[in-house]
């Protein structure tokens, strides 16, 4: 019973801030839609933002509806690791900071340092995050753009 109750909050806190995180978007990628305009924001060299063919220009990143810009939208792909949303994907998984440590072959100081940062920007380097980001996919979570989200496994 109290395994079934704490269950139920970790599901319940996970579900919270992956709705708090996601944004009103498409239900696809760049690559889906195209000969439709679209404007990637911070993409072109220097940090500006690049208009053409969203399957060209957003590629793999996820299109928003227009907004206040006159064509469908995406963002330069952002790295998304932040204490919220580690500490959503462990909360969905059940699995221990050190565990993900020892997964992703990371420090647990450095697993715990990043989960204190709440939705501040996260001072690590990409080869680290990239660890990190490994670690959780190997244990069936995946942190992207939109949030966190299990990954299917495929049947045996």
């Amino acid at each position: 019973m109290k395994f079934v109750t704490s269950f139920s909050a970790s599901v319940a806190f996970v579900a919270m801030f992956v709705g708090c995180s996601s944004m009103a978007a498409l239900a696809a990628k760049g690559k889906d839609f195209p000969g439709t305009t679209c404007t990637c924001q911070g993409c072109a060299p220097g940090g500006g933002d690049t208009t053409g063919d969203c399957a060209s220009v957003c590629k793999d990143k996820t299109v928003y509806s227009k907004g206040s810009e006159p064509h469908d939208y995406c963002k330069a792909k952002e790295l998304t690791v932040n204490g919220n949303n580690l500490r959503a994907a462990l909360a969905l998984i059940q699995l221990r900071a050190a565990t993900l440590a020892r997964s992703s072959n990371v420090s647990p100081r450095v697993i715990t340092a990043l989960q204190a940062t709440g939705r501040k920007a996260v001072r690590i380097d990409d080869a680290t995050a990239e660890k990190i980001l490994k670690g959780l996919e190997a244990n069936g979570v995946r942190i992207t753009e939109d949030g966190v989200s299990l990954i299917q496994k495929p049947l045996p």
